[in-house]
Formats: structure tokens, sequence, C-alpha cells
């Protein structure tokens, strides 16, 4: 009976953890049991220390659990406590009153100092003076607002230059929360050094500036040499014109010499025109208007300008093809690319040499133009030199007329229209050259051919009357190439003078039926002339026609919206003049 109540004894501290059994009986009560009894309260018990055994082990877990957690939270912290202070960018927190509660490393380099010293500083004081005031505003603006704000300021750093950085802060609470009315609010910042970005900015500002200033030098120095060159080139073609219709009076070998004269000029003002053409695409001032076109007759203009070429160098240009694709692209740049093209097959050819042109759609819905030659083709080292400005391949080159230009500009055309451009050629048998642009479904085409010639022919109609023209021109070479041609129209008195201001006293008197007008004259210039006569009641109703070596599509532009009647430009063609003075006289007397 003793071991009994010992082990009872010794048992007994658990019975206050023991909630779900009845509590053991005291010891006199155990005295009184019989031995049944007794082994069934010590089997209760020993169940019951098997149970606190096991809530034991759980305990164990959870505490073991809990420390690993303890220690991932810890390796967690110092992790970010590493990328706060490693990060390149700059942080801190404010309190209410904008003291730095803590910042990192980051923005303690920025500004030369440490973390220690900077904790507990107004982060005001970090400000560079000139931008206190805007950052304070936004600090006291913001103070209750919990969206992200950003503000750009100079920070000032000892002996530097300021620091320009992007501030980005939130305010929250200090509890991680969002912003109550119970909790302290602190203000997140994150500070980026921008410094280098704004001198970026800063840099490719100048850039455009330089860049502009470069393209305006460029623009009025093509503008410059277009007019310079043209200007003289107006008398080398002009002259040559009038000769060639007075050719009554020649000897053959004179006539010859006319040409030879002739052919020099439209040569000289083709180069002139392609490297104006290459300057106005490389600086993107080049006007292209995109329009769906149908290949079979471009092709067929194209044939029709290069014929008297292929029978002058004994070359066959073969049947086009009978199928009629469109395409996308300038219909004024097209017919350049494939005259060029076509040119270069007829000119690189042998005699009696063919030229085949090909139409054939790729699988990008685009039309491939091909023009084949039957030539000497391009040797393999010459093939990256191609497109190349002022390059020439054929042998021997003596008998090949060109600039060698006309491949660069028919690329950038080409370009500049979204197409591509390539060649394939074969040594000693010849060369394809192709370009593709995209496809355009075929569009109803009416022909109004009828309507447009009798209108055409109107302005050439014979004048009943004698109408009187003033022509305003400072050079004496323009005004007599000028007074010979309109020599052709019957019934005209022309009046000239080489300055605009004797020009407004001449009209003022005599009233013309029509005034040409130089745009760049020694006194004032050929707008202003333009201006005055508008301006004048008794001169506004009469018509002016520009005669100006300005010959860039935007001058032309800039004359028509002034109000110019008509706009010729020189070299002068005198079919052209001819056309503008009749058409504009019979416009203004019906």
């Amino acid at each position: 009976m003793v071991k009994f109540t010992s082990l009872v004894e010794s048992i007994n501290p658990f019975r206050p953890h023991r909630e779900s059994h009845d509590a053991p009986p005291d010891l006199k009560d155990i005295a009184d049991m019989n031995p049944q009894q007794i082994l069934d309260h010590v089997h209760q018990l020993r169940l019951r220390q098997k149970e606190l055994e096991q809530e034991n082990i759980a305990l164990r877990a959870v505490q073991e659990r809990l420390r690993k957690e303890q220690l991932a939270l810890q390796h967690s912290h110092d992790h970010f406590t590493r990328l706060y202070h490693l990060s390149p960018v700059g942080y801190a927190t404010l309190d209410t009153n904008g003291n730095i509660c803590e910042g990192n490393q980051a923005l303690a380099k920025m500004i030369g100092d440490t973390c220690h010293r900077i904790a507990g500083k107004p982060f005001l004081d970090l400000v560079y003076f000139e931008d206190k005031s805007k950052f304070a505003l936004q600090f006291q603006s913001g103070a209750h607002r919990q969206d992200v704000q950003s503000l750009e300021v100079r920070l000032m750093v000892p002996e530097q230059s300021p620091l320009s950085v992007l501030l980005e802060g939130r305010r929250v609470s200090s509890l991680g929360t969002a912003t109550t009315h119970h909790s302290p609010d602190i203000l997140l910042l994150s500070i980026t050094d921008i410094t280098r970005h704004k001198q970026v900015q800063q840099d490719l500002q100048e850039a455009k500036v330089l860049a502009d200033y470069a393209n305006n030098a460029k623009t009025e120095f093509l503008a410059r040499m277009s007019h310079e060159l043209r200007t003289p080139m107006n008398a080398i073609l002009g002259f040559s014109q009038l000769l060639k219709a007075d050719s009554g009076n020649f000897t053959a070998p004179q006539f010859e010499y006319i040409d030879h004269i002739s052919d020099a000029g439209s040569h000289l003002l083709n180069l002139i025109n392609e490297v104006l053409d290459i300057a106005k695409v490389d600086a993107g001032r080049m006007d292209f208007t995109m329009q769906p076109l149908g290949l079979r007759e471009t092709l067929a203009s194209t044939v029709w300008l290069t014929n008297s070429l292929a029978l002058k160098l004994n070359v066959t240009l073969e049947e086009l093809p009978r199928e009629d694709l469109w395409v996308i692209a300038d219909e004024r740049r097209l017919k350049q690319i494939l005259v060029n093209l076509v040119s270069n097959a007829i000119k690189y050819n042998r005699p009696q040499g063919n030229v085949r042109i090909d139409l054939s759609t790729t699988r990008q819905n685009h039309v491939r133009i091909s023009i084949t030659d039957t030539g000497t083709g391009i040797r393999e080292e010459d093939y990256a030199r191609v497109f190349e400005p002022f390059q020439r391949f054929s042998q021997p080159l003596e008998h090949v007329e060109g600039t060698g230009i006309g491949l660069c500009i028919t690329r950038k055309l080409v370009h500049a229209m979204g197409g591509q451009i390539g060649f394939e050629t074969i040594l000693g048998k010849g060369t394809t050259f192709w370009f593709e642009l995209p496809r355009a479904e075929e569009i109803q085409v009416y022909d109004d051919r009828t309507s447009i010639a009798s209108e055409s022919a109107a302005p050439h109609s014979p004048m009943m009357r004698t109408s009187r023209i003033v022509y305003i021109e400072d050079n004496a070479t323009n005004r007599k190439l000028v007074q010979h041609m309109l020599k052709k129209l019957n019934h005209c008195e022309l009046t000239m003078v080489s300055t605009g201001t004797e020009g407004l006293t001449l009209v003022r008197k005599q009233k013309p039926d029509l005034v040409l007008l130089d745009i760049q004259l020694p006194d004032i210039d050929g707008y202003e002339v333009l201006e005055q006569l508008r301006m004048d009641d008794t001169t506004a109703h009469i018509p002016v026609i520009a005669i100006s070596a300005h010959a860039m599509k935007e001058h032309l532009n800039k004359g028509l919206e002034a109000g110019f009647a008509d706009y010729v430009t020189k070299p002068i063609e005198m079919s052209d003049l001819v056309s503008a003075v009749a058409r504009t006289l019979c416009k203004a007397n019906p």
C-alpha cells in the first residue's frame, strides 16, 4: 500500500492541469480503495502523463518554429538593411517636422556626409537655397496626401556643384499602415540622382539647337546655290533655245555646236537638280504625295522619255508587260526612279543590246519592278559601292554620259516611299536592278483628256488686242533673253526696268496688263513689290508672274501662296514662259 501511496504523491502535481478528467482522490481516500480502484486511478494518471508528454513535444516544436521564423526575420531584416544602404538610390524617412529620421548610405554619399550625421537634420537644410521654397511648398501641400508625389530639386554638396535629384515621396503612418488620425505620420522619400540625365538633356537640347541652325544654314545654302547656279544657266540654255528656234540661219556644223551647248547646259542643270535632291532627301525636306498609281501608264511614259537615248545607242526596249499592277507612290518620284534605272540600263548596255522591264508581286504584298540589261555586268568587288554617289563601273566609261549619283538618289527615293531596292548581276551577261513598293488596289480612272486639251488650248489662242507687259529684272542678260522669248507672242509690248522701285513707279503709271517680276532685286525683293501693288487699288487687279532662280518646291509654294498668278523658274524654258504669259493674259482678259 505504501508503494501506491508514493506513486500517487509523485503524480499528483499534474492534477491542476487536467481539466477534462475527474480530479484524483485524496490520499486518505486511497487508503479506503481496493486494489482494483487504485489500479484504475494509476492507469488514468499514466494516460494523462502521456498526453502531457505529447503536448510538451508539440510545444517544443512550436518553440523551434518560432525560433526559425525569428532567425528568418532577422535575416530578412539584415538583408533589407544591406539593400537599403547599398542601393544606388537614396532613401530617407522624414517626420512630421521634416527632420530626417533615417537616411541610407546612398543619400549620405550624394551629399558628402554620413548616415549618422544626417540623422535628425531638417531635410530642407540639404536643399539648394534656390529650391528651398519649392520643396517647402510641396512638403506642406502634401502633408496629408497618401499618393506618390514627385519633385525635382537640387541638393547642396560641399565644394561641388549642386546635385540634381528627383524626389518621390509618400506619406504613411509610422506603423507602416495608411495614414490615420491615431498614429504619427512619416514621409518615405526616394532620392534619385538625375544630374547626368539632366546634363544629357541639356546636351541634347544644345545639339538640337546646333542641328537646327546647321539645317537652316544648309537650307539657306541650298537656296543660294540653286539661285546662283541657275542664273548663269538661264542665259546658256535660254539663248541656245533662241538659236535653235532660228536654226534656218545656221550651217549644219553651227547647229551642231548649238546642240552641244544646249546638251551640256542641260546636263549641268540635271547635275544641279540631282545634288539638290540628295541634300533635300537627307534633310527630310522633300515632299511626297503618296497615292495609288497604275504602272502601265507610268512605264509607257518612261519608255517614251528614254526611247531617243535607246535609238541613239542602238539598244532595243522590249515590249512592256501587259498586266497593270498598282503601287502606292509619289507619281513624279516614281517616274524619276524609272527613268534613271531605264536610262542606266541603256547607257551601260552593249550595242544591239536589250532592256526588259518585268513586274511581279511579293509575299509582303509589294510590287517588284525589275529592269534588266544585257551589258557587261558589275564586278563583285564593286558591289558595295553601287549605290554610293559618283561611282561608275562600266568599262570603257568614255561613251557613258552621267554624273554617277543617279543610283544614290534612286535608293533614297525608294526608301523614302517605304520600299527597297537591290540588284542581281552576272559578269559579261548583264544586270537586273529591281525595286519594290507597297501594292495598291486598282482604281477606276476616267479619261478626261479631251476636256483637258480644250482647256489647255485656250491660253494659246491668239490675242486680238495688244497687251502691255512690264518686266522688273536687275540682270541685263535675263531681260534680253525674256525680250527675245516673248517675241513668239503677237500683240505684246514689253517694257523693262531693273529695280523694284522703278517697277512700282512704271506699273502705277502705265497700268499694264501683266507684270513679270524677279524675286531677288537689288533694292526691295519681289514679295514687297507684289504686296505694294496689291495694297494700291489702281494696281491690285494686275496679275503678276514671278520669274526666279529660287526653284525649290517651298519657294514655289510660298510664291503661289503670296498671290503670284504663276511662278516660272530659271533657267527659263521658253515654252513654259510663253504658256504662262499667254494663259495669264487670257484669264485676265477673257
